[in-house]
């Protein structure tokens, strides 16, 4: 879990604490518990669903904490209660994002939507205003 979670060569500058407190947040405990902990092995890509694996993979943009992130159509599995979240997670994190999707419900966590239109056509929406 340690190694999904970190980044290359970078595995012993996070502290357990954070990784943990990230599980928790987004509701990932069981699968800790379910590993055997941090430094067990495991192949991550066949023992949890694709919902877990975009949540894991936010939690590791959120502890690698880079300036900026760009997310394309990183919601595939996710609830709008998800979405919602994770976008307040970056926020909070003062990490810039784009994402590349439809995010349903989640308008009001952006400063700007560019919706793209069939054919070509698109509509710049600032914050504030009604989608």
């Amino acid at each position: 879990m340690r190694q999904v979670l970190t980044l290359a060569g970078r595995e012993g500058e996070l502290a357990d604490e954070r990784i943990l407190s990230g599980l928790h947040e987004l509701n990932l405990d069981h699968l800790l518990s379910r590993a055997g902990g941090l430094d067990v092995e495991q192949d991550w890509g066949t023992s949890i669903s694709l919902r877990e694996q975009q949540l894991l993979t936010f939690l590791r943009v959120l502890l690698a904490a880079p300036q900026f992130v760009f997310a394309d159509r990183a919601w595939a599995t996710l609830t709008s209660n998800e979405r919602r979240q994770l976008l307040s997670m970056l926020s909070k994190a003062s990490i810039g994002y784009i994402c590349n999707c439809e995010a349903d419900g989640c308008h009001d966590l952006c400063d700007v939507v560019l919706d793209c239109k069939e054919g070509g056509g698109w509509t710049w929406i600032a914050a504030g205003s009604t989608v």
